[in-house]
């Protein structure tokens, strides 16, 4: 649903400016020329999959986990305000990719509230069958942070945190068993199962 200028407003946002690395150091210019390359700006939109993600994860005005900072020297600039942060995705959240960076790294997505580009492999495609399944029509919203989702046999799955959605399979007076995602080897999504006490997650209305 986005313009080419609307994905990638981050060129003409910092573009002019000079930006700091992770050293605090000035961002050259060979190095927001590759930062641009990487976008791929001329074959945008390449895609319209959807996906889920199966991490907690941040979504990236760049296809790069290095930050961009502006004088660090200025107020209020510097460590820890990375420009380039544009939000955070928990575990479960579906999203729609439309694009690929120029590595492969990394996937830009759509989702209800926010787009950007989030790291391939914090990703899974949601094929047609998973996407039935997930639909359970009755979903679970978690009430505090740093919750430990293990599948039936105890094995982790992910640690999530307050405001984390997932669908609900079935629901007793001690605990609610939930469905969480995770990446299969070939990339596409696959729905285990996890129990959790009622204390930590409530059903959404």
């Amino acid at each position: 649903s986005l313009s080419k200028e609307e994905a990638f407003w981050g060129v003409a946002s910092y573009g002019g400016r000079q930006g700091y690395a992770e050293n605090l150091l000035p961002l050259s210019r060979e190095r927001w020329q590759q930062l641009v390359a990487a976008l791929q700006r001329e074959s945008y939109p390449s895609l319209a999959r959807p996906a889920i993600t199966v991490r907690n994860t941040a979504c990236r005005v760049f296809p790069t986990s290095r930050p961009f900072f502006l004088d660090p020297r200025r107020p209020g600039e510097g460590y820890p305000f990375d420009y380039f942060q544009n939000s955070a995705l928990w575990t479960g959240t579906p999203v729609l990719i439309t694009h690929v960076s120029a590595d492969g790294a990394w996937l830009f997505a759509e989702t209800g509230f926010v787009a950007g580009w989030l790291p391939a492999l914090d990703v899974a495609w949601a094929d047609e069958a998973f996407q039935q399944a997930y639909r359970t029509g009755s979903y679970a919203a978690l009430l505090r942070d740093e919750v430990t989702l293990r599948s039936e046999t105890g094995e982790f799955l992910t640690q999530t945190h307050l405001g984390a959605i997932f669908p609900v399979v079935a629901q007793t007076g001690t605990e609610l068993q939930l469905l969480v995602p995770v990446r299969a080897a070939d990339g596409t999504a696959l729905a285990h199962s996890a129990k959790i006490s009622p204390e930590a997650a409530a059903i959404k209305p």
